[in-house]
């Protein structure tokens, strides 16, 4: 993610300027046509309020251009504090939690699955809802061939 900030920021150098970036994983599925990238009220960090295992969902995330940096190196400025904490860190566990850890609760957003329809997805499938939430707005017939990966729960 920091790689990807150095992108956004060697751009706008370059002249380009951004009000909103968009994270998501290399494997994600985009559901719909349509995804809200508005900030109707405080801009902030808009991530799903679903499978958040403990933290904050990592699957995707739509940000005010002004905490781009906090979400995208948040965390790895955590990890290199790691030796001399400022915070008790002892209880991060997931992914989801190092970026919880890492960003003010008062930024997050959290966004049903329908405003964000964007999905884990594993080759030419989705993960199941149980690992990240599905929109409940009809998605299938705009993504071709696309099913729910066969995927064991852990217990």
């Amino acid at each position: 993610m920091r790689k990807c900030m150095a992108l956004v920021k060697m751009a706008e150098r370059n002249g380009s300027q951004y009000n909103v970036v968009i994270k998501i994983r290399d494997s994600s599925v985009v559901l719909t046509k349509h995804t809200n990238i508005e900030f109707p009220a405080l801009r902030g960090i808009k991530t799903k309020g679903c499978s958040e295992w403990g933290g904050i969902n990592d699957k995707a995330a739509i940000m005010a251009r002004e905490y781009a940096e906090l979400y995208m190196e948040g965390p790895l400025k955590l990890i290199s504090r790691m030796y001399h904490p400022n915070q008790d860190i002892l209880y991060i566990r997931t992914p989801e939690q190092m970026l919880a850890a890492s960003i003010p609760r008062s930024l997050t957003k959290k966004e049903n699955a329908n405003a964000m329809p964007i999905v884990d997805g594993r080759g030419s499938c989705v993960v199941p809802s149980w690992k990240d939430c599905h929109p409940t707005d009809s998605w299938e017939g705009h993504v071709a061939n696309i099913s729910t990966c066969d995927i064991q729960k852990k217990a």
